[in-house]
């Protein structure tokens, strides 16, 4: 289910009813645009931060987070 033998995720996933189920990227991505606007309404626009580096790989810059 939307990832490969290596285990990694070839489709995004969305948290439904207690478990997560295939999404397309349309709307995974419209539902975390939707959660961050309603974090930012509820507690202001410096609600969020973010820090990321471009030499290296996306696993090492998730383990930030």
């Amino acid at each position: 289910m939307g990832h490969t033998t290596k285990g990694r995720l070839t489709t995004p996933l969305i948290w439904e009813n207690g478990k997560h189920r295939p999404a397309s990227w349309e709307e995974a991505l419209d539902s975390v645009a939707a959660g961050f606007r309603a974090q930012v309404e509820k507690q202001g626009p410096r609600t969020f931060g973010m820090f990321s580096c471009s030499k290296t790989t996306n696993e090492l810059n998730l383990q930030l987070v």
